[in-house]
């Protein structure tokens, strides 16, 4: 499925979806971070129907979560006005 964010951070972000998955359900997502994709696993730890999931990226290393971090930090101070709202457009999820 193809998703659009409404938070993120290093260790994970919230998926905006009318069909979120199960909690507990290990999936394999990919975005861009800058010009680089990465692939990652994570594992679905909220779920509200109708509305979203909050998901963990597992299979991030350190030095990928740091960038990832520091990007949504550049993003919020940038732009004010989306603050801790970081998004990544452009995910995709295989499960």
């Amino acid at each position: 499925m193809r998703t659009r964010t409404a938070d993120i951070a290093g260790s994970g972000c919230y998926i905006e979806t009318m069909l979120p998955l199960p909690v507990g359900t290990v999936s394999m997502i990919t975005f861009w971070l800058n010009s680089e994709r990465v692939r990652t696993t994570a594992i679905v730890r909220t779920c509200d129907s109708a509305v979203g999931m909050g998901i963990e990226f597992t299979g991030l290393d350190q030095a990928t979560q740091k960038r990832l971090q520091q990007q949504v930090e550049t993003i919020a101070v940038e732009s004010p006005e989306i603050g801790s709202g970081a998004e990544i457009t452009d995910a995709w999820i295989r499960h």
